[in-house]
């Protein structure tokens, strides 16, 4: 099964229609590259970054000539265009896709309510007073109630 390698690979793959790349995994496709060359292969894995594992592959280069070879693994920058397989139903391969990746995202934690973060204190770091600058160094003058100290 595929994941992403990291976050930042996730959001691309989610904005973008390297998705459905992604789903022709397992399906017979010919990518041709910009230098005029195709390679056709069953995709046995497509990243964020449109760079497309072919395997078996047979790469037909711009003099004609063909090379088979066990896989194949087109760069993202080198490919012009990806012919999809005859049949494949684009809407359902992206659907799929995003529920896959919504699938592995992973769990998060009950929802604070806003301002449920506002009283806690880490230690190492000096309290923040909403009247006050930076840090605690007083902006306003100190009102009936509060103590006075101010942070240096």
């Amino acid at each position: 099964m595929w994941a992403p390698a990291s976050p930042r690979e996730r959001a691309i793959s989610e904005n973008s229609l390297v998705l459905l790349l992604q789903g022709l995994r397992g399906l017979e496709a010919t990518v041709d590259l910009r230098d005029e060359s195709a390679a056709t292969g069953r995709v046995a894995n497509v990243d964020a970054f449109m760079n497309i594992r072919l395997a078996p592959a047979a790469l037909t280069d711009r003099r004609g000539r063909r090379h088979c070879l066990e896989q194949l693994l087109v760069a993202g920058r080198s490919v012009r265009y990806v012919h999809l397989p005859d049949g494949l139903d684009v809407r359902a391969t992206l659907q799929a896709q995003l529920r896959l990746l919504q699938r592995l995202r992973p769990p998060t934690g009950p929802s604070l309510p806003s301002g449920a973060l506002a009283d806690v204190r880490v230690p190492w770091l000096p309290r923040c007073d909403p009247r006050a600058g930076r840090f605690g160094h007083a902006a306003l003058p100190a009102t009936q109630g509060d103590t006075g100290i101010v942070l240096p």
